[in-house]
């Protein structure tokens, strides 16, 4: 399965999820999606922060994928062009919004997108372990003075 044709798949899903939160999203405010990966299975599940399944897809070069960073990527990738696309403006959200990979319990995994008061802030894998060094080299540079 071409790359192109697993980003028309996740883009279908996620069009899919949009139009159905535009339509039907009967909860109090929306904070945020997540998507869940099934690698056995190769399916692609999009639900909402009230865990009603927005959207579902069979992804059959994901049932062969043993590398979660592959899979990651490529749904960041359709995430960030959605994003410059604009194509979460329709959503009635509550941010801070965010869309984020989780397991099947919806405990998320990795954060791929996070809307804040107008502004973007895109959240790296390290950020946390970065975050921490720096912390700790603050405290070290501050104990010695």
């Amino acid at each position: 399965m071409t790359a192109r044709k697993v980003y028309k798949e996740i883009s279908k899903a996620l069009t899919d999820a949009i139009n159905s939160l535009n339509e039907e999203y009967a909860g109090s405010s929306l904070t945020d999606i997540f998507l869940v990966v099934d690698k056995d299975s190769g399916s692609l599940s999009v639900f909402d922060d009230e865990e009603n399944l927005l959207s579902q897809i069979i992804v059959e070069a994901w049932a062969s994928e043993d590398d979660d960073q592959i899979i990651a990527r490529q749904l960041r990738e359709v995430v960030e062009q959605f994003d410059m696309d604009n194509k979460f403006d329709s959503l009635d959200v509550f941010k801070p919004f965010s869309i984020n990979i989780a397991d099947e319990n919806l405990v998320v995994q990795e954060e791929l997108l996070v809307i804040e008061d107008d502004s973007i802030i895109r959240i790296e894998n390290d950020f946390l372990s970065r975050i921490d060094k720096e912390f700790d080299d603050f405290l070290d540079k501050l104990l010695k003075e």
